[in-house]
């Protein structure tokens, strides 16, 4: 075993007067902060004498408000000038993991903070960056971001990540510690625990602006603001790290700005967190820029208590950052020691007897399974429960079932399970539909033209029907959902090689021919795209569809998705709707699809494919009816008893989906008795 190793310079140390040129406040080995010839007792009480809360965070972003190119290439896709959350830096692609170092400047007698305490920090972190199940960063997005202290030193060296100086001018945030202190910031992320300059924490820039591996790289939290051991109320629960780090992965306080119209490419940069005129300070339902402020992203300026959740857009601004400012910073997984593999991959619909799962989980380091956790998470119209899973030792698999499920209802479902470290490994989110039966009614998959019309005002980007073209990438789609030939696509043409054939000038509508849907139990599916994340004004141009129960006479608003939401920046997305929940189910039934450019010099690439109209239902037999008697009576108990224990494939009597009859079977049975 490597023993825990640190490190504390003391020869280092300065006398407790700040020097000549300090800026900034001081603080003391008695506690007491000066500035400008005033003491303050302690930190609370130099911070309730700046009400404008300017503290929270020292990072100036006066520089940004006009934008700074990218590095060009990829690298533009998070730069300082526009965000393009493209699905290729989603978090589902690979964990990140990134060494840490913490420097803890003391001096003597403040700023102290044990192992423990340092360790708590980084955990914080990681339940906000892995939105971990049970913590405060539950709500938020799993950013696949996981932080570890360091295990190797830059010499080689074995290490716990954490080294320790005495030295009042550093303890002060003076003297180019860095300088003396860091760790290769190409290699390592430099976290420093001192006063912070007077702030709650700061970074000294965005590695877009090209910090990123120079000596002064770092994130500086005031000492007393970190972790568990924190005394800093309402700044107590580890939230400044989180903060400050977001900066250090390229994203912007959410309120930089104010209230741009332009999401993308103003403002934060981010289209799915609300626009909002200052920041927030406490927790509360504020609203300003015509919506609700993000007063629970870890972004704001928010209290810490109520500060819990990073949003999907942001997730890929941070992953961009580090594939192409922060490249050499982290390593590739697995981080948590465990594989998970589903042996039969998700399918879009679930029969109403129940979904059951067979997972395996590969440990790649002998141990490192928590047996206990193991689990089927599911969800019918936004009601959450949760299943244990069960190990079978016969087919080494992880098994069990949510049991019978409300017919034609939205089930969303995963599996997970965690080391005994608490590290999680989680496959889904998964959406099904329960059906028993589909039959077809009406299917088009665009290989021929059936009769549909395009139509609108759009002076370029027409609808077309064709095979996607793959020579060209601004924001069409290269291929079909499904892997046939064709879809129907805004004007689907490279135009020369400049590849500019988006739709501009007003809209484009696709209409459908004629289509019965007089069956009152009628679903209408189809897959759409929508990409309006990239441009001159990304976030602005709308896809709309439309239902008409009277041959086009009058129409229905099915879906609108704006320009700013997730699904406008391409991907291919399944939609459907239950045709009555609209219009009079009718056989002269058409629908339309609408893209609409209305922003100036924007990009707008929308496609449709694969549209159905299906009737969908269920059987409606009890499973624990095994003699279809219509009665679950003592027979049925008999059939179940006679198979009690270990059973194969097809299994009718283990009602529970765990592979094996037991007496939790007979509980479900009795349940339904009669």
């Amino acid at each position: 075993m490597i023993s825990p190793f640190f490190c504390f310079v003391s020869l280092f140390a300065s006398p407790d007067v700040p020097p000549p040129n300090h800026d900034g406040p001081w603080q003391y080995s008695d506690g007491r902060i000066v500035e400008d010839n005033i003491t303050y007792e302690d930190w609370n009480a130099y911070f309730a004498a700046r009400p404008g809360r300017l503290w929270r965070c020292g990072l100036d972003t006066t520089s940004i408000e006009d934008g700074i190119n990218g590095f060009g290439g990829s690298g533009a896709d998070c730069s300082l000038s526009s965000t393009n959350p493209s699905p290729v830096y989603d978090p589902s692609a690979t964990l990140y993991r990134i060494p840490c170092v913490v420097h803890v400047l003391t001096n003597g007698s403040q700023g102290n903070l044990s192992i423990d305490c340092v360790e708590s920090g980084i955990r914080i972190l990681n339940e906000d960056f892995l939105a971990l199940p049970g913590t405060n960063g539950a709500p938020g997005t799993d950013v696949q971001i996981e932080f570890f202290l360091a295990e190797v030193d830059p010499d080689g060296n074995p290490t716990n990540g954490i080294t320790y100086s005495n030295n009042s001018t550093w303890f002060n945030d003076g003297g180019n510690y860095w300088n003396s202190l860091a760790w290769d910031p190409s290699q390592y992320m430099n976290i420093y625990t001192n006063t912070a300059g007077g702030n709650l924490g700061y970074v000294p820039g965005f590695p877009q602006q090209g910090i990123a591996g120079d000596q002064s790289d770092r994130v500086v939290v005031l000492w007393s603001s970190w972790g568990d051991c924190s005394t800093q109320a309402p700044y107590d629960l580890g939230r400044t790290l989180t903060h400050e780090v977001g900066h250090y992965l390229g994203l912007l306080h959410t309120f930089q700005g104010g209230c741009g119209s332009a999401c993308a490419t103003s403002g934060d940069l981010v289209c799915d967190t609300n626009a909002e005129s200052q920041p927030n300070f406490g927790c509360g339902t504020p609203s300003s820029c015509g919506s609700l402020d993000p007063v629970n992203n870890y972004m704001d300026y928010s209290d810490d208590a109520c500060m819990n959740q990073f949003t999907p857009d942001q997730a890929r601004r941070m992953r961009c950052t580090l594939e192409f400012y922060r490249s050499e910073l982290p390593e590739v997984g697995p981080g948590v020691p465990l594989n998970l593999t589903l042996d039969t991959p998700p399918t879009p619909t679930v029969g109403s007897s129940g979904l059951s799962v067979s997972l395996q989980i590969e440990e790649t380091e002998a141990g490192a399974l928590d047996p206990n956790s193991p689990v089927l998470d599911f969800s019918i119209a936004g009601v959450a429960s949760s299943v244990p899973l069960n190990f079978n030792a016969a087919s080494a698999r992880w098994i069990g079932s949510t049991g019978p499920l409300p017919c034609t209802s939205t089930l969303t479902w995963s599996v997970a399970a965690s080391d005994v470290m608490g590290g999680e490994r989680r496959l889904g989110d998964f959406d099904a539909t329960v059906v028993d039966n589909v039959d077809v009614l009406f299917l088009d998959g665009f290989e021929t033209n059936s009769g549909w019309t395009v139509s609108g005002t759009a002076t370029d980007g027409q609808w077309t029907r064709g095979v996607p073209i793959t020579n060209c990438d601004r924001g069409n789609p290269t291929e079909t959902p499904d892997g046939s030939s064709s879809a129907f696509l805004t004007d689907n043409s490279n135009n020369g090689g400049d590849c500019n054939s988006d739709v501009d000038g007003g809209e484009t509508v696709l209409t459908s021919p004629t289509l019965d849907a007089s069956n009152p139990d009628a679903v209408l599916s189809y897959w759409r795209w929508h990409n309006n994340a990239v441009g001159a004004s990304p976030g602005g141009d709308p896809f709309t569809v439309e239902i008409s129960a009277n041959d086009g006479g009058s129409w229905v608003n099915l879906e609108t998705v704006a320009g700013n939401s997730s699904e406008s920046a391409g991907g291919w997305v399944q939609k459907q709707f239950r045709v009555a929940d609209f219009v009079t189910p009718s056989e002269t039934c058409r629908i339309r699809f609408v893209s609409t450019d209305i922003g100036d010099g924007s990009v707008v690439e929308s496609a449709v494919d694969r549209v159905e109209i299906t009737v969908q239902s269920c059987d409606t037999g009890e499973p624990a009816d095994f003699d279809g008697d219509g009665d679950v009576d003592f027979e049925d108990l008999i059939t179940l008893l006679s198979s009690f224990g270990p059973c194969g494939t097809p299994c009718p009597t283990d009602l529970d989906g765990d592979g094996a009859v037991t007496f939790q079977d007979v509980l479900r049975l009795l349940s339904v008795w009669g």
